[in-house]
C-alpha cells in the first residue's frame, strides 16, 4: 500500500508540469495553486495568499512565483 501523497506535494508537482501554460499566462506574478488549480495570483505573496484565502479560507494553498522567460530554467 502506498502512502497518500500530500496535496502541496501533488501541486508542485503539477506546477512543474504546467510551468510553460503558467508562464505564459503568469509570467512574474505569483500564483496561489491548490488542488492542482490556480486559486489566487497577484504581484506579491501577500496578494496571491489573500486572493487564495477569499476562495478557500479554511486551505493552505501552495504559493510560487511564476519566472519571467529570462528566469525559466529546467
Amino acid at each position: 500500500m502506498t502512502a497518500k501523497r500530500k496535496t502541496g506535494e501533488s501541486d508542485f508537482e503539477w506546477s512543474l508540469g504546467h510551468s510553460l501554460k503558467l508562464q505564459e499566462k503568469y509570467e512574474g506574478k505569483w500564483v496561489a495553486i491548490l488542488d492542482e488549480e490556480i486559486i489566487g495570483v497577484g504581484e506579491t505573496a501577500k496578494e496571491a495568499y489573500e486572493s487564495a484565502k477569499k476562495e478557500k479560507p479554511d486551505r493552505k494553498p501552495l504559493l510560487t512565483q511564476i519566472p519571467t522567460k529570462e528566469l525559466l530554467v529546467l
